[in-house]
């Protein structure tokens, strides 16, 4: 391997034989020159090594959104024909607005940015559940809302990451005040 080489000819010291292995093995990911001391002999292998992972699991979040994305396409007609009747349904006050998710491919947007598993669990695929998206006045995501159909009740609403925010009890209270609209589209 000539990166054995090339610390062996520049007296590097490998403290940490599987790290370094996996920092090769990350400079062939990126296909950075590992025949160069510059890379192959990092003088913090930690920071370096750390450095790069952090890059690659940025790439492969984006890799896995689009293809998430693209996975959603093929959803999106039983979606339509599923949940279609509730389309357009949107109210909220001064501070937050509320509306149903139109489409697979926003459910996977939307799971991405709050991180939660809202597409990856593929609610957009169960029988009674319609899945809402509560935003600010900026258009700012707050929380993620999953009503039951049969029972027009709300399972969840869900911030970021799982959380709950400070408009919680009153994006509740929205939804509760309107589940006319609900009743009456279905």
């Amino acid at each position: 391997m000539p990166s054995i080489k090339i610390c062996v000819r520049n007296g590097y010291k490998v403290k940490d034989a599987s790290m370094w292995v996996d920092y090769i093995d990350l400079l062939e990911y990126f296909h950075l020159d590992t025949r160069n001391a510059h890379y192959v002999c990092p003088k913090n292998l930690k920071k370096e090594h750390d450095k790069l992972m952090t890059r690659k699991n940025r790439v492969e979040a984006k890799r896995k959104a689009e293809e998430a994305r693209k996975n959603a396409k093929q959803w999106e007609a039983e979606y339509k024909a599923k949940k279609g009747m509730y389309f357009g349904i949107c109210f909220g006050n001064e501070d937050i607005q509320i509306a149903v998710i139109t489409s697979v491919a926003d459910i996977a947007d939307e799971g991405e940015a709050m991180h939660h598993c809202v597409y990856s669990n593929r609610y957009f695929n169960k029988d009674n559940s319609l899945i809402l998206s509560a935003r600010d006045k900026e258009g700012n995501r707050l929380e993620t809302i999953e009503l039951d159909l049969r029972t027009l009740e709300i399972v969840q609403s869900r911030g970021k990451c799982n959380g709950t925010t400070p408009y919680h009890d009153q994006i509740v209270s929205l939804v509760k005040d309107n589940i006319g609209l609900f009743r009456k589209a279905a």
